[in-house]
């Protein structure tokens, strides 16, 4: 980097690691002429939340001139964020179109979700940092499940998954492996084993442990 004075500073440093849009995480070091390192930087973003890491002044004067540069930084950035969100507010608000969604699931017992979600239906655990938050890696998107006193509580179907062709033999192979299927009474809708079909519909509903409905389902259009 070249000040406006003409004199270069190099600086040198790591991606620790990146994941779009939530996280970034990298170091950089400023050296002297002499080779020596005079200043570190640790950055995450998590979201619209970012964390500044810096270490190793020689004095506390270079430590306040540091703090005062990067006050100026993030006051500009404060700026961008708050001209960008009222551009966006102008255009028609905040729109989730093209944003994805995840189903979101309470349990009192994270062991049990873990074994069932897991074990059970085959889906791939994801680290979420979080003690109290499982996740699990489905098809393209995460299911999420979390500790809450009001788990067991919605009547409700809480997630679906879209199967196409494969729901009769899915159903069966989740029964051989315990899982009790639900039946409902509904109009215009007869059952072939533990599947409710409905025209081109076909749906198979059942419970995880806390007693939160889950479906899986071949819908009209072969999704």
């Amino acid at each position: 980097m070249r000040s406006p004075q003409g004199t270069y500073h190099g600086a040198h440093g790591v991606h620790r690691e990146v994941v779009a849009p939530e996280r970034l995480v990298l170091t950089r070091a400023w050296e002297k002429r002499d080779g020596s390192r005079d200043g570190r930087w640790k950055f995450r973003w998590p979201w619209r939340t970012l964390t500044l890491r810096q270490a190793e002044f020689e004095t506390v004067e270079d430590c306040d001139d540091h703090q005062d540069g990067w006050n100026e930084v993030f006051d500009q950035l404060a700026e961008y964020a708050w001209n960008a969100e009222k551009a966006m507010i102008e255009r028609g608000g905040v729109m989730l179109s093209d944003k994805d969604v995840r189903a979101t699931i309470a349990v009192s017992d994270l062991a049990a979700a873990k074994k069932f979600y897991g074990d059970t239906l085959g889906l791939t655990a994801v680290d979420t940092g979080d003690r109290e938050v499982l996740a699990f890696k489905t098809g393209s998107s995460r299911l999420m499940v979390y500790r809450s006193q009001y788990a067991g509580t919605n009547k409700a179907t809480a997630a679906t998954w879209t199967v196409g062709n494969e729901v009769d033999a899915i159903a069966k192979a989740l029964k051989a492996k315990g899982v009790v299927f639900e039946k409902y009474d509904m109009p215009n809708t007869t059952h072939e084993g533990d599947v409710h079909v409905s025209g081109k519909m076909r749906v198979a509903w059942f419970k995880d442990p806390e007693g939160n409905i889950l479906s899986i389902v071949a819908a009209p259009d072969g999704s």
